[in-house]
């Protein structure tokens, strides 16, 4: 009998809420093979940078109420979504992120 293996992936918040630092589960889930845990880790990067920074033509949004800001350096619904777009050509994501690597957008 082979022992199956499986990838255990949480998405978090983290920051200050009132003075003080909480911790937020957006997202969890187990997945069987590395492509589908990736598949999952975009979807929830793209989801969540939606949410932070949605289109100025979202629906649920009264018009003027978002305006186009210009900053220095990237923001983080920029950094989500830049984890989003598969590479060209890969195949499997085996391999592209080691084992409890954490992605920490942060500001500067």
């Amino acid at each position: 009998m082979s022992a199956t293996r499986f990838y255990h992936l949480t998405v978090v918040g983290e920051g200050p809420v009132n003075g003080t630092w909480v911790r937020v589960v957006l997202a969890a889930r187990q997945a069987v093979s590395p492509d589908s845990a990736l598949s999952f880790l975009r979807h929830q990067a793209r989801r969540i940078a939606d949410g932070l920074d949605p289109a100025p033509g979202a629906g649920w949004i009264p018009p003027g109420i978002l305006v186009p800001v210009r900053a220095p350096d990237p923001d983080v619904p920029t950094a989500l979504r830049s984890l989003v777009p598969r590479p060209p050509g890969a195949e499997s994501g085996t391999g592209s992120a080691p084992r409890g690597r954490r992605i920490r957008p942060q500001r500067r």
